[in-house]
């Protein structure tokens, strides 16, 4: 067995140059755009046994995304008085448009309560400046208070 070329022993991004046997070298230009098409709508009997891979793959965070992180937001709607958000509390901007991983961690600079004294919306001190989001946008984080 020969050595290995000089391109496969530098450091690099996994896959960002892969070759099949006799077909020589793929190379990958733009890493920003997504490797596959959007799955998630298309029929199941009309799929590859890859593209069902990867349907069921996109369902997947589309749901953890909106189910499972929108639950480390616990509200309680109009049952009972729970407590709002604090400032200096470390969260998540959630945003529609961006997978979850790409989401903005910020921390609460400021609250505004409404007119009723209950708080909705918040300024939130990112990376990028300061924004303001309503508090349904908004997941705190958990904090382990732990005294190490």
């Amino acid at each position: 067995m020969g050595n290995l070329p000089a391109q496969r022993l530098q450091p690099g991004f996994p896959f960002e140059r892969c070759g099949v046997d006799y077909a020589g070298p793929v190379l990958i230009l733009n890493r920003k755009a997504p490797a596959t098409a959007d799955l998630r709508d298309k029929p199941m009997l009309r799929l590859t046994r890859y593209q069902r891979v990867e349907q069921i793959r996109q369902h997947f965070w589309a749901r953890w995304s909106k189910e499972y992180v929108s639950e480390l937001q616990q509200r309680i709607k109009w049952r009972t008085s729970s407590e709002d958000l604090k400032e200096h509390t470390m969260v998540l901007i959630k945003d529609d448009n961006l997978p979850p991983l790409k989401w903005s961690l910020g921390r609460i600079t400021r609250v505004y309560p409404g007119r009723d004294g209950i708080s909705r919306v918040a300024d939130i001190r990112t990376a990028n400046g300061t924004t303001r989001r309503a508090f349904s946008k908004i997941c705190p984080l958990p904090v382990d208070d732990c005294s190490c």
